[in-house]
């Protein structure tokens, strides 16, 4: 007999996934988007790196972003299309009750 599946709390209510393979361009940017976030105090993000989005262009890459009531991707193209992208996402309010 299958076991029922049982919600889980996790301690994060975004989850920002940055294609592996783009990523795979700059080595840091995985850590750099932490340490940013770290800094901002927005202990609601957690940043993964997942397998090609099948979005990413040629020189550039994709990050999706989900939450509970909203996901979005954005594609950018080059590194200095990204600064302006994470500073907009950790200038997004997060969640005031969470913990």
């Amino acid at each position: 007999m299958a076991k029922s599946l049982v919600p889980a709390h996790a301690p994060w209510s975004r989850l920002v996934s940055i294609c592996r393979e783009c990523a795979g361009g700059s080595a840091l940017l995985k850590p750099a988007l932490k340490m940013a976030a770290k800094a901002a105090g927005r202990r609601d993000l957690r940043i993964v790196e997942t397998s090609c989005l099948d979005v990413c262009p040629g020189r550039g890459g994709c990050l999706s972003i989900t939450g509970a009531n909203d996901s979005r991707s954005y594609v950018y193209e080059g590194a200095g299309a990204l600064a302006p992208l994470v500073a907009a996402l950790l200038a997004e309010p997060g969640p005031e009750t969470h913990r």
